[in-house]
This record gives structure tokens, C-alpha cells and sequence, in this order.
């Protein structure tokens, strides 16, 4: 009689011959497999998409580049006035990415933050994930997007795609559209029922200069934080910008880099031309 550990192993094998490994494999027609902007570390081509190069915060190195930029997704909701009430006391910019079906139905919250200069992105009309859409379907997201913006008079210039997720089609469906598409480096996790003293202490830990730092407006508990994430920005000396200031001062950093290549240029490898293709001298 064979062994229990013999027996054992005879079916072990057995089950693992007889069971199919799962494979995901796209069935015809489908989307595009999406790229999904995670906690730290990102890659630094997924930070900015729509500007077709690898964009990285670690060029920012001189003294007035140290900069971060605050933003919040999922409004319009009430608790946007108090937020846009607190960054006033600060001077401090921010980006709002607001949901479609929610600027229809708060318009009042909107044009506040618009009369106090904050920017407005778009973050889809419902909170779907739009790797999962067909190209008509995410025509129509925007389509509709759009449309609530264009009631208020709002031109929108920024683009999220909820749960960080995109693909070649929905960055170039944004583009269609004027908005460039945006994401973050530094998740607050506020979603996940932690505490303000515990959020603020994480956020603060990750600073780093060009950081996007991520909030949604529907967590209380980002409000609850903010006070000493903002203390905190102001004594390490940082200077809190906009999206539009931000993305000014990494194509400067851009073009720092550039040059700094070409006067001393790196030999070529394969590895190195298509990850950062405006960033090497080849010959």
C-alpha cells in the first residue's frame, strides 16, 4: 500500500495538471487594459499621461521648485465650502475634480469655488470605471461631463479618471475634449476610515517636492486634517501651487534636464531611448 505522503503527492499533481491556470485574456473588442495609479512608488509616465514623457517630480531641485499642490475629488459637495473656506485663511490653491451628475445637481457649490479662483477638473460623470467602457459609452461619459460644465459657463483644462485608471482611449478621449489627464503621488487614503491625527501623519512623512496630493471631499476626515497637513507644508517650506502652476514649473525642470543632457550626453542603450526618449542624446 503506497504511503499517505505518497498518496498525497500523486494528487497533488494530479490537481495541478487538471486545473486550467487562469489566464486573462481580452475578448474581442474589449477596452485596452487600463494602468492604475497606486500609492507610492508610481511611475512617473503614469503621473501625467496626456503630456507624452515621462514627467518626474525628482527633477525639482532648486529652492523655489520645492512646491506641492492639493487636490480633491469626488464633489461638489457641502463640505467643499468649508474646505475652499480653509485654504482661503492659508492662501493656499487647490483643484477641485468634480463628478458630472453632481455639478447638476449643486451648481451653487461650483460657481463658490469658481468666484474664489479655484481650479475645476472633471473626474467622469458618475464615478464608473472607464477602462470597462466602449469608446461610445466613454464618448457619452464626456459628452455629458461636458455638458454640465458648459451650463455653468465652465471651460474644464483637467482630467481624472476615478479609481486612477486609464488607458490610451480615455486619455485621448480627454484630449478631444481639452482636458488634460492628471493623476497623484501621494494618496491620502482618507477613504479607508482612518483618523485625522494618523492621515495628516502619513501624508506629511511622504512630502516631497512636485508632490499631487490626493483628497476626496466626501470624507470628513480630510477636512478634520488639513489644518495640520497645511502647518506642516508651511514649516518644511513649501509653496502650495496650482495644477497650472505645477505643470509650469516641471516643463521647466523639463527643459533644465534637457539641456543638462545635451552638453553632456549619455551613451544610447536600447533601455534608455523608449523610456525617456526627450531625455538622451543619440548619434
Amino acid at each position: 500500500m503506497p504511503s499517505a505522503t505518497l498518496l498525497f503527492c500523486l494528487l497533488l499533481t494530479v490537481l495541478l495538471y487538471a486545473v486550467p491556470t487562469a489566464v486573462a485574456t481580452p475578448s474581442s473588442g474589449s477596452p485596452p487594459a487600463a494602468v492604475k495609479q497606486d500609492i507610492l512608488p508610481y511611475n512617473p509616465h503614469d503621473l501625467y499621461p496626456s503630456s507624452g514623457v515621462s514627467l518626474s517630480t525628482r527633477w525639482l531641485s532648486q529652492p523655489e521648485e520645492r512646491i506641492m499642490t492639493l487636490t480633491f475629488d469626488d464633489g461638489p459637495e457641502e463640505r467643499d465650502l468649508a474646505i475652499a473656506a480653509l485654504l482661503k485663511q492659508y492662501h493656499a490653491p487647490a483643484t477641485f475634480f468634480f463628478l458630472g451628475h453632481k455639478v447638476e445637481a449643486r451648481p451653487e457649490v461650483v460657481e463658490s469655488l469658481l468666484s474664489d479662483n479655484y481650479e475645476i477638473g472633471y473626474h467622469s460623470y458618475r464615478h464608473q470605471r472607464l477602462s470597462l467602457f466602449s469608446q461610445n459609452r466613454l464618448s457619452e461619459d464626456f459628452r455629458q461631463g461636458v455638458a454640465a460644465f458648459n451650463g455653468l459657463g465652465i471651460l474644464v483644462t483637467w482630467f481624472r479618471p476615478p479609481y486612477g485608471e486609464f488607458n490610451r482611449e480615455i486619455v485621448q478621449t480627454a484630449k478631444t475634449q481639452g482636458m488634460e489627464t492628471i493623476l497623484w503621488t501621494i494618496d491620502s487614503r482618507d477613504w479607508t476610515g482612518v483618523g485625522p491625527v494618523t492621515l495628516a501623519r502619513d501624508v506629511i512623512r511622504r512630502f516631497h517636492p512636485g508632490a499631487i496630493l490626493l483628497f476626496h471631499s466626501n470624507q470628513a476626515v480630510s477636512l478634520q486634517a488639513l489644518p495640520t497637513i497645511l502647518e506642516a507644508a508651511i514649516q518644511k517650506g513649501y509653496r502650495l501651487v496650482s495644477l497650472t502652476e505645477w505643470r509650469t514649473m516641471i516643463q521647466t525642470a523639463q527643459r533644465r534636464m534637457e539641456a543638462k543632457n545635451l552638453k553632456t550626453p549619455q551613451p544610447c542603450t536600447i533601455q534608455q531611448v523608449p523610456e525617456h526618449p526627450t531625455l538622451s542624446e543619440c548619434k
